[in-house]
């Protein structure tokens, strides 16, 4: 609603002149009549402050006097306090001042106020014989009304304004008011500007001025209205406030934010000045600075489109995708069809794994303009990425609606990477229109190299060479094509061609190292390498190219130090610390690479660091840690798969199998192709007792995934839960046959034993051992196993074999331990015990590793100090009926009949060996009882 205040400044004057009269007794050294006199001539010399001290002085020295607080109330209303102007006028009125001329000031006070209710009260209840002042006081309640939106009844109070037959200020300011209201603006600018002929310094008019032209959308004549009103009513906040917005609209920015700074000062959380400062902030490129005062302005409630933009966009800015996204969802609604922030949401539902809500966002863009074109062309090939080949290449036909030629790449692009051939006349079609489309000769000049057309290829580059002979990315695929051609030195020519004419292509300097690594080794490449990430240090694709060379070629340290050179050059540079904290884990330094990670602030951890954080925790098991990382990391990449993975696998190794699942399942839902999470699903449902539901989700896959070493291992464990063993050897056999290795050899290995057939269990692991020699260390401990139960003398020789190799190896300690004890050689039993505690000790200690040094200590003779070890060992599993029997078999040695007793008691198990024994030692406590 339009809104209008204050009188003439010379009705202060006039009216102080002739409201002077004899005052009280004097008090002090000035009477009342004085300090009137001397508030005139301050007024006449433009001294308004000091008129305002004299007028209270007269006040103080007689409050009953009605006079100064009028002439004061007055002073308040003209500079626009209109609280204050209030507040002197309504006493005046008390005071039984004159009520014709206080009841129009009370009025503009209470409309300045917006005190509505308030002011139409006053009029109704205002007597009055004055004809103008009836006009005047009909008139303010007309534009109470009109505040209230009460069109039809301002309308009748101002037709009794003007039938009274006065022209007056407010008479012509509510009726310029109400025909804006019924949008006449240009009538109700013709009324205003006559108004402000007439009364040039009523703030009232300028206002009301200002506002009509800002409904016209002319902001640089509504600016100069606004600084008129302002200039007349200096106090009146929210005038400055109009004059700033329309200075900002007009985008004379340096000239609103004098303003809007001072208006800050006032009130630094006002919700319309954090607008307009937020809009200033980001016009002159502080982006920054203009997001806190944008996000100041939400906090307290502006749902200004504009605010939300600059947050927004800030936010997707400095990588913030998930505020971005609440911000664009809100306005997404309120903006046009081709607004950008459109594409923005979009994107930030991307990122942010909503794939569901970006395509649901993406079928309201309808291709048919180059922008949007271009936009579904980019995100069609996002969804290729994902594997969502079907969407993609739909999205990639309504983005070439619009027939340009860069859609038309795109679409192409996409049917070859399905596979499909008909790409190949698409990007044919596009280089008719346009034959300079460099994307377009790429795509097909790989994709003829994927499908082995080498020749094919070699055409598409050598007619692009014709066109282009300087072309580097022709060049470079030249060279590629004579290296897959088994031709090193045309090759090398065609890289060196390319760096001739640009000596900082890194693509040429890295294509060079490799042909060294081929030809040379691993250390010439890596000297070459060092000229690349000496042009582009920070280049990822440069340092996983140069760290794999510095490994081979022994040049780690080499290349550390390089790496402390250009970080004492750039000390701040996270992407500087992550690769000196990569060569510090490759050197086996975790501690000092996760220390010098975490003086990365977490604003700026990206999720390169994230994931070597998270790997780094993993290597030390410290997998409350790692698990913390990895999940930033999903949440910085929740496109990317191997995130999902390490968190699904990671979540599962320490038996939060429904996190699992519940990853599991959100990665499914984004990688439609992707089988891995399928099986992954399985296997999870498999190990959370779920069989059933897990065979249903095998069933469902095609015959090619069912042949492979993953599907097959899954099947078999359902199998052996089953004890359908036949079933399980035969898919773990296939397995085997599909992918030999140590793990597969060693499952097939258990499925033997399992089904009874232990000799050809043990004649299995021994073939593989043979065959791969140190390749299949890990499968003696496997053999040695079967071996304690069925052939213990040759399991002690196979123990024997692994620690000449692998003296420090835990589990061939503690399990020969065991052989010896058995065999009743303590001395060698606790021997390799004792060692194998004492290196367990360093891992925080492992409950059958103690079970075995404790229980050996109490067969050799060492009663007492075999508790404390089978404590712990009992306190760490006391659910092992074994290492429970060990236990409570040394408390009984130990006088402790009782908590034997209470021990025993709580042994649950069908071993008939184990109940044996059990048996034994209950009647051990019976006889000491």
């Amino acid at each position: 609603m339009l809104m209008t205040h204050n009188k003439s400044k010379t009705f202060t004057r006039l009216a102080l002149a002739s409201f002077i009269t004899l005052s009280l007794a004097a008090c002090n050294d000035k009477s009342t009549e004085e300090y009137l006199q001397q508030a005139q001539t301050y007024l006449e010399d433009q001294d308004t402050n000091a008129a305002i001290i004299e007028l209270k002085n007269a006040i103080k020295q007689a409050p009953k006097d009605s006079q100064a607080r009028q002439i004061l109330g007055q002073i308040y209303l003209e500079r626009g306090n209109f609280a204050s102007a209030e507040k002197e006028l309504e006493k005046a009125l008390r005071l039984k001042g004159d009520s014709d001329s206080l009841s129009p000031l009370v009025a503009q006070a209470l409309l300045g106020q917006d005190k509505t209710e308030a002011l139409i009260e006053l009029v109704d209840n205002t007597r009055t014989t004055e004809q103008s002042v009836k006009t005047e006081l009909l008139a303010f309640k007309a534009l109470a009304l009109l505040k209230q939106g009460k069109m039809e009844e301002a309308q009748y109070s101002l037709s009794l304004a003007e039938n009274a037959g006065q022209d007056t200020l407010y008479q012509s300011i509510g009726r310029a008011t109400l025909d804006a209201a019924n949008e006449n603006i240009d009538s109700a600018l013709y009324i205003v500007n006559n108004i402000v002929k007439e009364h040039s310094t009523s703030s009232d008019a300028w206002l009301l001025k200002g506002h009509l032209e800002t409904a016209k959308g002319d902001n640089k004549s509504a600016a100069r209205s606004y600084q008129k009103a302002v200039d007349n009513a200096p106090d009146a906040i929210q005038y400055t406030l109009y004059l700033a917005q329309a200075l900002v609209r007009d985008e004379a920015y340096k000239d609103a934010d004098k303003y809007v700074s001072n208006l800050l000062k006032m009130s630094n959380s006002h919700v319309i000045v954090n607008e307009l400062k937020a809009n200033i902030l980001y016009a002159e490129g502080d982006s920054d600075e203009a997001k806190v005062h944008a996000d100041l302005a939400i906090q307290n409630g502006s749902q200004n489109v504009s605010t939300y933009l600059i947050s927004g966009v800030v936010a997707f800015q400095q990588g913030k995708f998930e505020q971005a996204n609440e911000h664009f969802k809100k306005i997404d609604p309120l903006v046009p069809d081709n607004h950008f922030v459109k594409r923005l949401y979009t994107i930030t539902q991307f990122k942010l794994g909503d794939i569901d809500d970006a395509m649901s966002t993406l079928s309201n863009f309808n291709g048919q303009t180059e922008q949007d074109s271009t936009f579904l062309s980019s995100m069609s090939v996002e969804l290729a990425r994902l594997g969502r080949e079907d969407e993609a290449l739909a999205l990639a036909h309504k983005a070439s609606a619009n027939g340009s030629s860069n859609s038309q790449v795109k679409l192409g692009l996409i049917q070859l990477a399905n596979n499909d051939t008909g790409g190949l006349d698409t990007l044919q079609q596009a280089l008719k229109i346009n034959p300079d489309l460099k994307e377009a000769k790429l795509g097909l000049a790989y994709f003829y190299l994927k499908m082995g057309k080498v020749d094919d290829s070699e055409k598409t580059v050598d007619d692009w060479l014709a066109e282009s002979p300087a072309n580097a990315q022709a060049m470079l695929l030249k060279g590629l094509i004579n290296q897959i051609k088994q031709q090193p030195d045309k090759a090398k020519e065609w890289y060196q061609k390319v760096l001739a004419a640009d000596g900082e292509n890194i693509q040429a300097h890295l294509a060079i190292a490799q042909l060294a690594d081929k030809q040379k080794g691993p250390e010439a490449a890596y000297s070459l390498a060092i000229k690349a990430y000496q042009l582009e240090p920070t280049n990822p694709m440069v340092f996983r190219h140069i760290i794999r060379f510095a490994y081979q070629a022994d040049k780690m340290a080499d290349f550390s130090q390089i790496i402390d050179e250009q970080r004492a050059a750039d000390q701040d540079n996270d992407g500087l610390k992550i690769q000196k904290a990569t060569t510090l884990a490759i050197s086996t330094e975790y501690q000092d690479a996760i220390e010098l990670l975490e003086t990365i602030s977490p604003h700026n951890q990206n999720s390169s660091s994230l994931r070597l954080l998270g790997d780094l925790y993993n290597q030390q098991r410290d997998y409350d840690n790692a698990l913390t990382y990895y999940s930033q990391w999903l949440l910085k990449e929740p496109l990317n798969p191997n995130a999902y993975i390490k968190n699904i696998q990671l979540n599962e190794l320490v038996n939060r199998a429904d996190n699992s699942l519940k990853l599991t399942e959100k990665a499914r839902s984004l990688f439609i192709n992707d089988t891995r999470f399928t099986l992954m699903q399985a296997g999870l449902l498999l190990k959370t007792g779920k069989s059933e539901q897990s065979q249903v989700l095998l069933n469902q896959q095609s015959d090619e995934i069912k042949q492979t070493a993953y599907f097959l291992r899954l099947q078999a464990m359902i199998y052996l839960q089953n004890k359908a063993y036949p079933e399980a050897i035969q898919a773990l056999e296939q397995r085997y046959d599909t992918l030999p290795n140590p793990d597969s050899a060693a499952d097939l290995a258990v499925a033997y034993e399992m089904s009874g057939k232990t000799d050809q269990a043990i004649k299995f692991l021994k073939s593989v051992i043979n065959e791969y020699g140190n390749k299949a260390d890990s499968l003696q401990i496997r053999l040695a196993d079967l071996q304690v139960k069925y052939r213990p003398d040759e399991a002690i020789g196979q123990y024997e074999t692994i620690l000449q190799r692998e003296p420090n190896n835990i589990i061939a300690l503690n399990n020969i331990a065991w052989l010896y004890l058995e065999k009743g050689d303590f001395n060698k039993a606790c021997s390799s015990a004792n060692k194998a505690h004492d290196l367990a000790a360093k891992r925080g200690n492992i409950p059958e590793v103690l079970d075995t040094y404790g229980y050996c200590l109490l067969k050799s003779g060492q009663i007492a100090p075999s508790l404390q070890p089978l404590k712990e060992a009992y306190a760490k599993k006391h659910d092992d009926a074994e290492i429970a029997l060990h236990y409570a078999e040394s408390l009984l040695e130990n006088k402790q009949a009782d908590n034997a007793k209470d021990v025993l008691e709580k042994i649950n198990t069908s071993d008939p060996r184990l109940m044996a024994i059990k048996g034994q030692l209950q009647n051990k406590l019976t006889a000491v009882n």
